[in-house]
């Protein structure tokens, strides 16, 4: 970890880069460098090699330079506003920008990612001494983004049969003579909910012991890195 400038701030800690998935959102790639790496070293790491189209900010200008030559693969990499003004043909500035505002739309997909982990995990300083329990940190709330993002698609997948049978069994019993819940039916159902609740309550104290007792290391962050490939799989 290092400390860096940006603007007339001084920031200590590291950064994190990513990939994402201009379809869906979802990040496939993440890395973790110390706060004054450039950005544009790290483009190798951000690619998963199928990828036809490339977007980026500023920062990677260059960016081609530092990843591996692929046919058909293009880049539109977004050019720093101080060129832009510095083209003294009006109408070639006009130009320049109105591509710029195209490429904006599509480039910033990358920032939903980051706003999850902020806002829906609260992660808005680094927990940790060192990079590699930060790193792996980062790669994990970066797969909980994942899920998150996708929330919708799952619980529809995961539900559908549930609330299907729901549905009939409601009019099953709105249809039928005879009262839907009687007041042993509602003791026993909050006895259930009662008890799936202390489940519940059981299961998370084990996962707080054992996320605990997990040593964050470079392994366990490549393995929550290849876990978001494949929830990339997903059929969406």
């Amino acid at each position: 970890m290092h400390q860096t400038k940006k603007g007339n701030q001084w920031f200590f800690g590291l950064k994190a880069h990513i990939g994402v998935d201009e379809a869906t959102g979802l990040v496939h790639c993440v890395m973790t460098t110390a706060a004054n790496v450039a950005d544009v070293t790290q483009v190798e790491h951000l690619l998963h090699g199928r990828e036809k189209a490339v977007f980026g900010d500023a920062g990677y200008t260059g960016a081609v330079k530092h990843a591996k030559a692929k046919r058909g693969r293009r880049w539109y990499i977004a050019i720093k506003r101080s060129a832009v003004k510095a083209i003294n043909d009006v109408k070639l500035r006009e130009l320049t920008t109105q591509i710029e505002r195209a490429k904006a739309p599509i480039r910033a997909a990358v920032e939903p990612a980051f706003r999850v982990i902020k806002r829906q995990f609260g992660h808005v300083k680094a927990r940790y001494r060192g990079l590699t329990k930060n790193g792996a940190q980062v790669l994990a709330l970066f797969a909980l983004s994942n899920v998150w993002m996708a929330r919708k698609h799952l619980l529809a997948q995961a539900g559908w049969m549930r609330l299907g049978h729901a549905s009939r069994w409601q009019n099953g019993a709105r249809n039928s003579a005879e009262p839907s819940v009687t007041a042993a039916g509602e003791g026993q159902a909050r006895a259930i909910i009662g008890c799936c609740r202390q489940k519940r309550g059981m299961i998370r104290a084990s996962l707080d012991r054992r996320i605990r007792t997990v040593k964050s290391t470079w392994l366990w962050g490549q393995y929550v890195c290849e876990s978001v490939r494949r929830l990339l799989a997903l059929s969406f």
